[in-house]
């Protein structure tokens, strides 16, 4: 989940192209594109404004030789181009909503041809700390350090009579 606060849709053209188009980011079926100034009750109006689902991202591939086209050991390179519909997502404001910062630099890493670190970080715990009172805290560390070894040592102690009395 990622927050676009002023997302644009970007129109895809269809015409045959050098560039590879991927598109990476879609709105919901349910919404749209408003097309009038926001103001009053806002509503999709099917004559002026767009159906979702809308593209928001967009990657761009394409190869190109090098200069000297002519030399047989003359190699291919490849030029990426990202498009995001929304330049704020990015920003110090908007950086800690959702995954912005993860797609960012997951899309810095793409750019950069650093595909391996393009991976999905595992899901941690969002609260992983313990806070005890102090008396919870006696409690506990008595409960650990002394009845649960000495409740060990006597159930031990007890089987060890009760074998010893066959």
């Amino acid at each position: 989940m990622t927050l676009f606060p002023l997302a644009h849709a970007i129109e895809l053209n269809n015409e045959v192209s050098e560039w590879q188009k991927t598109p990476i980011l879609q709105s919901l079926k349910r919404s749209w594109s408003e097309h009038q100034p926001l103001q009053g009750t806002i509503q999709f109006d099917a004559e002026s404004d767009q159906q979702g689902p809308l593209t928001l991202g967009l990657l761009l591939e394409r190869t190109v030789m090098s200069s000297a086209q002519n030399r047989v050991d003359s190699a291919a390179k490849s030029q990426r181009i990202a498009v995001i519909g929304d330049g704020d997502f990015i920003s110090n404001a908007y950086l800690g909503n959702g995954a912005n910062r993860e797609l960012g630099e997951r899309l810095l890493n793409w750019l950069s041809f650093d595909d391996e670190l393009i991976t999905i970080p595992p899901k941690v715990a969002p609260d992983i700390h313990l806070a005890l009172t102090p008396n919870l805290a006696i409690l506990f560390g008595f409960g650990f350090l002394l009845v649960i070894p000495g409740a060990l040592l006597g159930s031990g102690l007890w089987i060890w009579h009760r074998r010893r009395q066959r």
